[in-house]
């Protein structure tokens, strides 16, 4: 019996690993809030920079890293793109934003 725990225990180690090996997930979320957080001097200040907007889409992106999920992007409206790519895994952290808008198109 004990060695079938110590089985589904390696089973259980290996399948985690492989997830905080994965671009998005817990680990991932928090690296990208690191590296935010170590960009400015406080959050407030991308705000006043940039705009409320930009901010909160930064907190959707960290929510799609951490979900491995994506956000759209309004560029005319959100700096978060120039932000997410100017950290220094920006690389990976663009992976997680999508072009939410359709030009041409009027509502």
């Amino acid at each position: 019996m004990s060695n079938n725990i110590k089985k589904v225990s390696s089973l259980s180690q290996c399948v985690l690993r492989r997830h905080h090996n994965d671009v998005s997930g817990k680990r991932a979320a928090v690296m990208f809030f690191q590296e935010l957080l170590d960009s400015v001097e406080a959050l407030t200040c991308i705000a006043v920079e940039h705009g409320a907007r930009t901010l909160a889409d930064l907190m959707y992106l960290q929510n799609a890293i951490l979900n491995g999920g994506f956000i759209d992007h309004y560029p005319d409206e959100s700096k978060v793109l120039e932000i997410a790519s100017a950290l220094s895994s920006g690389k990976q952290w663009s992976t997680f934003i999508k072009a939410g808008y359709m030009s041409g198109l009027q509502g």
